[in-house]
């Protein structure tokens, strides 16, 4: 766990490994004369101060959390979708991790690149989460609720490249509100979308149930299981191993009630520690099957989802 303070212009980042510590932290920090011995005898030439606890940062990417996963679990169950009668082991969360990661790579998507992920609680949310980590896009959490105008917003906000969607949810036809924002989807060509309303956006990915649906302008989620090759794959395994602890997984919006949605950036490192952090301390690892929230939220999509 950590305490992030930032003064004048500096972040002083405390570790705050335990409960104990951590009050402990809060109250020093609330006394003035206790900051004024730091202002003395702290070099304001510092970035910022780390001061450990007794249980180490994990050095993880979220890839290299889902390989770990593996090797320690293996065939041991890591998530059941009750209504979609899917179970998956963690050796099968890494290879269909890596086989959807492949297939966003033959899309022509590249490291960095924002995909955002516009749905409902299902397993595509949980697994599109991992592909995207290992290859290297930061994933981007649309809210479900969301309809044209907001999604609009979204895009362009944070320059989303591709977005995968559900093809509706009750009364949400999320594919129509797309369509709705993006006229110029129903005359493209999968994954060559070409909108001045979002100059970023050229591929949508819609998960239907409906396999027989022709979606103009779109891919079917199926379709990546099956459009990267060896040479994708390459990609995504030299990924593994060059990409860096602080570099952004994750956009998650405010949720703009006070104004339009701000988008926060979180780390690899940030994401897997918060996660390590609050789910110890919850003793998630005493539980064979913790409920998981909605993906969307953060509780979801860090917390439970790793």
């Amino acid at each position: 766990m950590a305490l992030n303070v930032w003064r004048r212009g500096h972040r002083v980042l405390w570790g705050a490994a335990d409960r104990t510590h951590g009050y402990r932290l809060k109250r020093h920090l609330s006394n003035s004369s206790y900051l004024a011995q730091i202002h003395r005898t702290t070099s304001l030439e510092w970035s910022y101060l780390h001061v450990p606890g007794p249980q180490p940062l994990l050095d993880l990417t979220i890839g290299r959390a889902v390989d770990r996963a593996h090797d320690l679990y293996g065939d041991t169950e890591a998530l059941v979708s009750v209504h979609e009668g899917i179970r998956k082991s963690f050796s099968q969360v890494k290879t269909e991790a890596e086989v959807v990661a492949a297939g966003l790579v033959s899309l022509g998507l590249q490291r960095g690149d924002r995909l955002g992920m516009w749905g409902t609680n299902n397993y595509h949310w949980y697994i599109t989460q991992m592909a995207a980590a290992k290859a290297g896009l930061v994933l981007v959490n649309v809210n479900p609720a969301y309809r044209s105008e907001e999604l609009l917003f979204c895009l362009n906000k944070v320059g989303i490249k591709a977005l995968i969607c559900d093809r509706d949810f009750k009364t949400s036809d999320y594919y129509s509100m797309v369509c709705s924002a993006i006229p110029e989807v129903t005359i493209s060509s999968p994954g060559k979308i070409k909108s001045s309303a979002a100059p970023h956006f050229k591929t949508l990915i819609v998960h239907s149930t409906d396999v027989s649906e022709h979606l103009p302008g779109a891919y079917k989620f199926a379709d990546l299981y099956e459009a990267g090759d060896s040479s994708h794959m390459k990609i995504v395994q030299e990924l593994g191993h060059r990409l860096q602890l602080n570099e952004c997984a994750n956009i998650q919006f405010t949720s703009g009630t006070t104004g339009t949605p701000k988008g926060a950036m979180l780390s690899h490192q940030n994401v897997v520690n918060n996660a390590a952090g609050i789910g110890g301390r919850s003793e998630f690892d005493q539980y064979s099957h913790p409920q998981g929230p909605m993906k969307y939220f953060c509780h979801g999509s860090v917390v439970l989802n790793l």
